[in-house]
């Protein structure tokens, strides 16, 4: 009878141990995304203070000048309520948001990212860094930014 609760023990400590391994690997891509998120904030309050500038377009990357993957955009959530979003008035301005399909593709701690499309074309793209108030608006038909700017 002690062999069999000693083997039941075994097995449950075994499995606590693999569920507990889960969870920290999911901690861990978001912390990584969260640093990812800091350092791009870092070199660009960097280059700001180095160009004596304010935020200007050097502060969108390339990789934000491109359209998201057809796997992101099946991957992302439709957004709940426009108005949880302090992005979504600027963003107003330069897109009409009732005649686009909105996907939220990146919503984390450190930064936003949603996809504007229309006829299943991704016309723009906003990324809001939460930390600093980073507003980008990018028009991916250009490859280019339509605004750059802190909003609060």
């Amino acid at each position: 009878m002690n062999w069999k609760l000693f083997v039941l023990l075994l097995i449950t400590l075994v499995v606590l141990v693999a569920c507990s391994e889960d969870d920290q690997t999911e901690d861990t891509n978001v912390t990584a995304e969260d640093q990812e998120t800091e350092t791009e904030q870092k070199t660009n309050s960097s280059n700001e203070s180095n160009s004596g500038e304010s935020i200007t377009e050097e502060s969108v990357d390339q990789a934000e000048l491109q359209p998201v993957t057809e796997v992101e955009i099946t991957e992302a959530s439709e957004p709940r309520d426009l108005e949880e979003y302090i992005e979504m008035d600027r963003v107003m301005k330069d897109v009409d948001v009732d005649s686009h399909a909105l996907h939220v593709v990146t919503d984390h701690p450190g930064k936003r990212v949603i996809i504007y499309t229309k006829d299943e074309e991704q016309l723009y793209k906003s990324v809001y860094v939460k930390r600093n108030a980073l507003f980008k608006l990018i028009d991916l038909q250009k490859s280019k930014p339509v605004a750059v700017e802190e909003i609060q």
